[in-house]
This record gives C-alpha cells, structure tokens and sequence, in this order.
C-alpha cells in the first residue's frame, strides 16, 4: 500500500513544525492563495510494516485485539496486502484499478487461521464420544457439524460465513497431493501434444478483454457476440 503525505515546505507562523491545523494544510494541498510550495513524500507501506505496527497494537490493546489470534489478524493483512498490490499492477498495466472496497463486519465473510495449533485447534476435544469441536482464540470450543471425516492431519482451518451460518473448511495435508496430482496431469497432456504434432502456435489471448467485449444483454449484446450475430 502507498501513502502520499502532503506537508509544507515552509514553518507555519504557528511554530507548530510546519504542520500547522489539518484545515491549513487541505487548504494548502488544494492550491490556497498563500502559494506555499508542497512537496510530496512517497511512502510504501507492506505487509511487514503492518504486522509490526500489530504487536504494538496488541501490547497497547491486552483486552481487546491482544485476545485474538495473532497468526489470524496476520493472515488478514496478508489479504490487504495482495488486494493492494493486484491494484498497484492493473493501474500500471493501464487496466481499470477498481480501488480495493472496505468490508465492514457485515461484509467480512471469513476468517483464516493458517496453522493448525497456532490460534485454533481442530478436534479441540477428542474425548468426546460423539461430537467434534474446534477451538478458536478468543472464541472458545465451537461445536462443528462434519460431513465426512478428516483422513489427514489439519493444516488450515477458515470459517466462512454462508448466509446466516458459519462453516468451518479444513485444508488437509491431502492438499500438496492433489496438486502433485494436478502437475502430473499437466505434464502428461503436454507431452501428448509435442510427441502428436510438429509444430504448436501458443496465442496469448486476453481473457479479460474477451469477457468485457461479450458481455451484454439479449437487447443490448457485447461487441463479440454482435459481430458473431451479424456474420450469421
């Protein structure tokens, strides 16, 4: 995330370091009759810079955000962190930026523990005959509903919001065999294909200018789908 700070170059009368009140310095910003040049500081604020002003937070906060998970509140800025810099690259690459939303609590859907142990606990109370539970931090034991059961050790553990409920998704460590499985895959059809032909054109096509081109209404169709209309 950057942030550009607007300060006066010069002290204001005040002698208040050149800061002077918030509603001098927006006038300042907006071109006031003073002429008082500005100068811009760039600062570029990272997923690093925050999770160390988070354990300052916490010591102030014991109470409060101190009772939550810390690995949790870290996977969330993780999260801000790449809606930030996926911006930063459209409006580089000349893309619409689409300026990331703040979700409130009411449109926070979910909430990722990374690490099984740290901050939560699958299976928080194996000694119980029929239930299954899962602890979070700062929540407690939760009773959880399990369709099928867990052939693999816990990795992740997220709670998502589904309507009115929650839902808790674990994330085995089947995971990296599936993918292994998916790599695999890839390679095989990939070797078909350069033992099957003797040349192989690769075309870079732009999806998401394709999708914006043929979206549209029965009305009012895209500009692909009425090209396609019109050579019919």
């Amino acid at each position: 995330m950057r942030i550009h700070h607007l300060l006066p170059r010069e002290p204001s009368p005040s002698g208040d370091g050149g800061i002077g009140s918030g509603r001098a310095v927006k006038a300042r910003a907006c071109g006031d009759l003073s002429g008082s040049p500005i100068r811009v500081l760039r600062s570029t604020i990272r997923y690093g810079n925050q999770s160390g002003e988070l354990k300052h937070i916490r010591a102030d906060d014991p109470d409060g955000q101190a009772r939550w998970s810390f690995s949790s509140q870290q996977a969330t800025l993780r999260r801000l962190d790449r809606a930030f810099r996926a911006f930063f690259d459209r409006v580089k690459a000349g893309r619409t930026p689409g300026f990331p939303r703040f979700k409130g609590r009411g449109r926070f859907n979910a909430v990722e523990w990374p690490k099984d142990g740290d901050g939560c606990r699958w299976d928080s109370q194996p000694e119980h005959p029929t239930a299954t539970f899962v602890r979070l931090q700062g929540v407690g034991h939760v009773r959880v509903h399990q369709h099928r059961p867990v052939r693999r050790r816990v990795k992740t553990i997220s709670v998502k919001r589904e309507g009115s409920r929650w839902a808790v998704a674990r994330v085995a460590a089947l995971h990296s065999k599936v993918r292994r499985q998916r790599l695999d895959s890839a390679h095989k059809a990939a070797l078909a294909l350069v033992r099957a032909y003797d040349l192989i054109v690769h075309e870079d096509l732009r999806i998401a200018s394709m999708t914006r081109s043929a979206s549209g209404t029965i009305e009012a169709p895209g500009r692909t789908r009425l090209k396609a209309l019109v050579a019919s």
